[in-house]
């Protein structure tokens, strides 16, 4: 929820590692061959995350959090129903350095 920047800049660091070792020269290094065996699956309810103020961040309240957890798993299950064939597969993470597979 509040953690989106750092987030995308973590991940835009991994996909360009990823992508070097795929262009790369064929390597023995460990680093390397998990880099070229990684696929990256985000999952991100954009309908109920453009609902929510600013001031979600800092609310605690059980009820608000319980809600947040049942749209997440009712939202994850949904997203595995349509894409468990490609987890593991392939990624759906899309970032500015990596314009890859979308899964819609």
């Amino acid at each position: 929820m509040g953690f989106t920047s750092a987030f995308n800049t973590e991940m835009n660091a991994v996909m360009l590692a990823k992508r070097e070792a795929d262009r790369g020269w064929p390597s023995f290094a460990r680093l390397d061959r998990r880099l070229r065996q990684l696929n990256i699956d985000v999952m991100e309810s954009q309908g109920l995350m453009s609902l929510l103020s600013t001031h979600s961040k800092m609310n605690a309240q059980g009820h608000f959090l319980q809600r947040l957890h049942d749209e997440g798993r009712q939202f994850a299950e949904g997203w595995l129903e349509r894409h468990f064939c490609h987890v593991g597969v392939r990624s759906n993470f899309v970032s500015p350095t990596n314009l890859g597979n979308l899964l819609l």
